[in-house]
């Protein structure tokens, strides 16, 4: 019975900022939380195989691709469909916990500059954990990381004029 009252959500914000800091929202969108996370999640609690910084949620992937991502984001992915074009490692200051005083909700926050993939149709992007420290490891980076969340963002051309900020956040919930 807890199982299934226990949710982990979340929730992807894409917006563009300008030179002249104008703001705006591309995409908004709910995610899928995929089942290489939630395994992972159930080996640490379990003291299986995982240590619990391997599982710490590390790094945003912003994928690209020319033509449009044609498979939806399913619970089985385990990693991108498209060109990954930035790995962005999250600091401590890129990790909010205290959304408005919300149990449980945690927001990651990276940016793609206006110099970096321009030219690019972004098209995706992904929240993985940190793997571990052994660059040999299996997994879909090199050192093992798993894909916790995916969202397609539709279509987004990237170019020198914009910044693009990603805002994710993700909340475990016990109803």
């Amino acid at each position: 019975m807890f199982l299934t009252e226990t949710t982990l959500s979340g929730h992807l914000t894409i917006t563009a900022v300008d030179a002249e800091g104008t703001r705006t929202v591309l995409s908004d969108k709910k995610n899928q939380i995929v089942n290489g996370f939630l395994t992972s999640a159930a080996e640490l609690i379990t003291q299986q195989t995982i240590q619990p910084a391997e599982l710490a949620i590390a790094s945003l992937w912003v994928e690209a691709s020319p033509t449009a991502l044609v498979n939806p984001v399913q619970p089985s992915d385990v990693g991108p469909e498209g060109t990954v074009v930035k790995r962005y490692a999250f600091t401590t200051a890129d990790i909010d916990t205290g959304i408005g005083g919300v149990p449980g909700l945690v927001e990651f926050r990276a940016v793609l500059d206006k110099t970096e993939a321009n030219g690019q149709i972004i098209r995706a992007a992904g929240l993985y954990t940190k793997g571990s420290t052994t660059p040999t490891d299996p997994g879909i980076g090199d050192r093992g990381e798993t894909l916790v969340a995916r969202q397609i963002a539709g279509s987004i051309p990237k170019d020198q004029s914009i910044a693009l900020e990603f805002a994710w956040r993700v909340q475990f919930k016990i109803a």
